[in-house]
C-alpha cells in the first residue's frame, strides 16, 4: 500500500504524462472518496490502481482527484465519474479489481458498468430488505471498521446460512451509530435490540438464541444506564 505522498507524486506524474486538460467540461473527472471511512474501507489502493491503469493505457482527457466524505459510509470505497456531457455515475463497494474494469469498461469502452453502481446495489438491497422477516444493521463507520465489523458481517452470513435463515434475515451495512468506543455494533429488528462490542465468536450465540429462539443475548445488549455512570 502506498502512502498519500507517494499517491500524490504518482498522480501528478500520470497527469503530466497524459497531457490532461483542466478546462471545465473538457475532461472526464474521476473522484475517489478519501474521507476517513473511505480510507478505512480501502480507498487508497483504489486510487492507486486507477491512476496506474489510466497512465498505462495512456488515456487523455481524464482527471483523477480525491474528494472528502460522501456521507454514505456503508458504500465505501466509492468512485464518482463525471463524463464530459455532465453525466454522473457513482460506483460503490469498489475493489482494485473493479477499478480496473471501470477504467476499461467506462473510461475506455464508454459503457457504464451497471452492477457496480449505487442504483444497482441499493435496488438489490431493498429487494432483500422487503423480503426478509428480520433485519440486522451492522455499523460500518470508521470506529466499527477499525474494530472488526467486516469480520462480524462475514460470520453473520455464515451462521445465518448454516441455520437456514439466510433468506429470512437481511444483513445490512449501516453508517455510524455514534458510539464508536462500543463497536462493533449491530441492531436486530424487529425489536431494535442494540448489541455492542460484538466479537466474531458471539455471532453463533446471537443467531441461535436471538434469531432462532427469540431470546436476546442480554450480556451483549448495550446498557445506556451503565454508559451514563462511566
Amino acid at each position: 500500500m502506498k502512502t498519500l505522498e507517494e499517491l500524490k507524486m504518482l498522480k501528478e506524474k500520470a497527469l503530466g504524462n497524459m497531457g490532461i486538460r483542466h478546462e471545465k467540461n473538457e475532461a472526464v473527472r474521476v473522484l475517489v472518496g478519501m474521507g476517513t471511512c473511505g480510507i478505512a474501507a480501502g480507498a487508497r489502493p483504489i486510487l492507486s490502481v486507477l491512476v496506474e491503469e489510466v497512465n498505462k493505457e495512456k488515456l487523455e482527457g481524464v482527471i483523477i482527484s480525491q474528494t472528502g466524505c460522501t456521507g454514505i459510509c456503508q458504500y465505501e470505497p466509492m468512485v464518482e465519474i463525471y463524463d464530459m456531457d455532465g453525466t454522473k455515475t457513482t460506483y460503490v463497494n469498489m475493489t482494485p479489481e473493479k477499478a480496473v474494469k471501470v477504467v476499461h469498461g467506462h473510461l475506455i469502452g464508454k459503457k457504464t458498468i451497471d452492477e457496480y453502481t449505487l442504483g444497482a446495489v441499493t435496488t438489490s438491497q431493498w429487494k432483500t430488505i422487503h423480503m426478509a422477516k428480520s433485519h440486522i444493521l451492522v455499523c460500518t463507520g470508521t470506529g466499527c471498521t477499525s474494530s472488526g465489523c467486516e469480520e462480524i458481517i462475514v460470520k453473520l452470513n455464515e451462521n445465518l446460512q448454516k441455520a437456514g435463515l439466510d433468506k429470512e434475515v437481511a444483513v445490512i451495512k449501516a453508517g455510524c451509530f455514534g458510539l464508536c468506543a462500543r463497536g462493533p455494533i449491530m441492531v436486530v429488528y424487529p425489536g431494535g435490540t442494540f448489541y455492542a462490542m460484538v466479537k466474531p465468536e458471539d455471532i453463533g450465540e446471537i443467531v441461535q438464541e436471538h434469531l432462532l429462539k427469540g431470546r436476546p443475548v442480554t450480556r451483549l445488549v448495550y446498557d445506556e444506564t451503565q454508559e451514563k455512570k462511566m
